[in-house]
Order: structure tokens, then C-alpha cells, then sequence
């Protein structure tokens, strides 16, 4: 029973691991390209008809950087939690814009990577938008869960916790 709930664990902790790299690795390319390509950004965020020109431009000079530092926070692994969270808060944000643009039927290129080719933004985009948001909460759960786990018990070649540990109930008897 034991061992099977240390594998499960074991399953938990590694797809967590492989969400916090692969959300990772999105925030910095998408970061980068938009480091790279500052105009046409700042052109994406316009689009969105949400922001004024000077709340635009802060939004387009910050976010990038701020997307970067994220994904070089979940890549890493260091404030994992904090990372996880702002993660959350982007894509929430992204998430209400997509679907604001698919009701008014705007037509905006995703701003996501340089050289994108405006397409209509549809409730498709809102739906990726929203998994991309969902995949972010669930890193956020399985990092606090992962602060907040219990250190794993080390166990014998048979998978049982050895004799004479401090974790072993039995070991505590007379």
C-alpha cells in the first residue's frame, strides 16, 4: 500500500515537472520573440481595443520580461510557487482578453512569437487560452502540494520501510 502510493507520488511529482518545464519553456520563447519584436507587440496589444495608448505601451515594455523572468522561475525550479502563480495570473488575464476580442470579432495576431499572420481571434484560441490557464493552476496545486509534502521515507530493496526507522510504528513498540 505504501509503495503504491509512493509511486503514485512519484507520478504526481514528474508530471508536475514536466508542466513546470513545458510552461516554462512557453513563457520564455513567447518573451523572447516579443523582446525581440517590440512594435509589433505593443501593435498586438493596440488591437485588443482594452488599454489606452499609455497603459499599452507600460503593458508591452513589461510584459515580456515579465514573461521571461517567469519562465526562467519554472524552469529553474526557484520561487517555483511565486512563478506558478504569476503563470496563473497571465494566462487568467490573457485568457479574458482572447475572449473579449472572439465577442467583438477583432482581428489580432497572437503577439505570441515575431512575424505572426493576424487571424481572426475565435472561441477556439479562447479555448487553448483557457487549457493553457487550466495546465498553469495545476502546477500551482502540485507546487504547493509539493512544499507542503511530508519527506519521502526511503524503503528496502522490497519496497517496505526498513526496521528501525523513526517512520516505522513498529520500531517505536518496547
Amino acid at each position: 500500500m505504501l509503495h503504491h502510493a509512493l509511486n503514485l507520488h512519484v507520478l504526481w511529482r514528474t508530471g508536475v515537472t514536466l508542466l513546470r518545464l513545458g510552461l516554462g519553456g512557453l513563457f520564455i520563447t513567447a518573451g523572447l520573440a516579443k523582446i525581440q519584436q517590440p512594435y509589433d507587440f505593443l501593435g498586438a496589444v493596440y488591437d485588443y481595443e482594452l488599454l489606452g495608448p499609455r497603459t499599452g505601451l507600460w503593458l508591452a515594455s513589461i510584459l515580456p520580461w515579465l514573461e521571461v523572468g517567469v519562465g526562467l522561475s519554472l524552469v529553474s525550479g526557484v520561487w517555483q510557487t511565486g512563478g506558478a502563480l504569476l503563470a496563473v495570473v497571465l494566462f487568467s488575464v490573457f485568457t479574458v482578453a482572447q475572449a473579449s476580442a472572439a465577442a467583438e470579432g477583432l482581428k489580432i495576431p497572437c503577439g505570441c512569437a515575431a512575424g505572426n499572420a493576424p487571424v481572426y481571434t475565435s472561441y477556439w484560441k479562447v479555448a487553448e487560452s483557457a487549457a493553457m490557464l487550466g495546465g498553469a493552476c495545476l502546477l500551482l496545486l502540485g507546487s504547493l502540494a509539493l512544499d507542503c509534502a511530508p519527506p519521502a521515507v526511503p524503503l528496502d530493496q522490497a519496497g517496505h520501510v526498513p526496521s528501525g526507522n523513526k517512520h516505522n510504528p513498529s520500531s517505536l513498540a518496547p
